[in-house]
This record gives structure tokens, sequence and C-alpha cells, in this order.
């Protein structure tokens, strides 16, 4: 079997939605769109879950359903793709310039709830 060449995929190579074109603004790289929304989908539950647990608004046993709902969407589901992300933001910038605040989201505001 004969394999095709290996090609790195060119940034704009396809249509961009409104929504892409929104958070493309912000960072340096298209091609870093996925951990956008990647983010963004930990940010949405990890985060907010793992604030839940660490107060007393959750009583008796759904505390235990809780944290192992959390366990597992964060070790089957979301460590991975974020081990990637958090690896590759850190060789070189994920936001532009600008916004260069924003660079310190990934690791020190996802990063302790993973």
């Amino acid at each position: 079997r004969v394999l095709g060449p290996i090609t790195d995929p060119v940034a704009g190579a396809s249509k961009l939605s409104s929504v892409d074109r929104f958070f493309a603004q912000f960072i340096r790289d298209e091609r870093d769109l996925p951990f956008i929304y990647l983010s963004l989908q930990i940010f949405c539950t990890i985060v907010p879950t793992g604030l839940l647990l660490f107060s007393s608004v959750i009583p008796g046993y759904w505390w235990y359903v809780v944290a192992v709902a959390n366990i597992l969407l964060v070790s089957l589901y979301f460590l991975g793709p974020y081990t990637l992300m958090l690896h590759l933001t850190s060789h070189r910038r994920f936001y532009k310039n600008e916004y260069s605040f924003m660079n310190k989201f990934v690791p020190w505001i996802i990063g302790p709830f993973m």
C-alpha cells in the first residue's frame, strides 16, 4: 500500500463560521480554534462542578454522585485533550500580543480543576 504525502494543514484553508471568525481575532493561529472550544467546554462543565464540590450546596450522598461524575468526565473525556492543549500552549503563545494576559487562562484558571 502506498501512502500519500503528509502535509501540514494551512490556516484559512476552510471557510470559517461567524463564531470561528470572532474567536480567531484573539488567537495567533486559526488552527488553534479547537483549543478555544475545548477551553470553553472545560470552563462551563468542570469548573462549576469543581466549585460545587468545594461548597456545601450539594447535600448527602448527592455529593458523591457529583464527585464520581466529575472524576469520570475529567479523566475519560477531558484529560487527554487538555494535556495536549496545555503542552502546545506552553511552547508557543496561544493569544495575540494585545490579549497576552489570556495566555494564563489555560494553566492558571482551568489547570487547578483538572
